[in-house]
């Protein structure tokens, strides 16, 4: 590996993966890797970012031999590969496996299970494994915890979420699918390989938030705070 530092980032050029090189840019010195199975979408990121720093490499990241000599090259991966639920622990696997640190954003609980199999051989190489490393529900799990610390009592922490547009018509509503998926059948997305059929029946809630929101139908699906908070709180 360089002696400069290395990410690889894996769907670079998807509705997450342009803003985190940007930043990666601007605030780091590291060197990037943009990666994804369309070169002429690679190359337009590329002039977008217009750093010397990026380089861009055609990967399919379910091709578990291609991903594992990409991963030969960087010190940590970013997955931004979605939806998590279905794929993303094969893919967690392949990067820890090539004993590559690794980080996701994902916020399924049962992706979050599925990793939790990979901690041992992480920790035992010295990895990091992090999931759930977004503003949902990373940043919640951060705000919750330190009221917590700081606040001479705490009976009860609420934290509310809103979906704006995506940057980019092409996107569609692939934010919105871990949300779907988990709503669907709680933790049992993908059941020994089988595809569960999504069902949204009855899976919502109403919540009275502040104005101008009001009164909200919303759907209700369990997040992986509720499998990590309590451990905190």
């Amino acid at each position: 590996m360089n002696e400069t530092p290395t990410v690889l980032v894996l769907a670079s050029y998807g509705s997450v993966g342009p803003e985190i090189i940007k930043r990666l840019v601007e605030k780091t010195d590291v060197e990037v890797i943009a990666t994804g199975r369309k070169p002429d979408k690679l190359a337009q990121l590329a002039a977008n970012i217009g750093s010397d720093r990026v380089r861009t490499r055609e990967l399919d990241a379910f091709d578990r031999t291609a991903l594992t000599s990409a991963c030969a090259e960087a010190g940590l991966v970013i997955n931004c590969v979605g939806p998590y639920a279905k794929d993303g622990a094969e893919i967690a696997r392949t990067v820890i496996e090539a004993r590559t640190s690794y980080v996701d954003f994902a916020n399924e609980q049962i992706h979050y299970r599925r990793l939790k199999e990979l901690g041992p051989l992480a920790a035992s190489n010295g990895l990091l494994l992090l999931t759930a490393a977004g503003a949902i529900p990373g940043i919640s799990a951060i705000v919750s915890l330190l009221a917590a610390k700081r606040l001479s009592a705490v009976d009860s922490l609420e934290m509310y979420y809103t979906q704006g547009r995506m940057p980019s018509p092409e996107l569609g509503l692939g934010s919105l699918m871990s949300a779907v998926v988990d709503a669907g059948f709680a933790p049992m997305a993908l059941v020994d390989g089988r595809e569960v059929t999504i069902r949204l029946g009855g899976a919502t809630k109403t919540e009275t938030l502040p104005e101008p929101f009001g009164a909200t139908a919303m759907i209700e699906y369990p997040t992986i705070e509720s499998l990590t908070l309590p451990h905190k709180l």
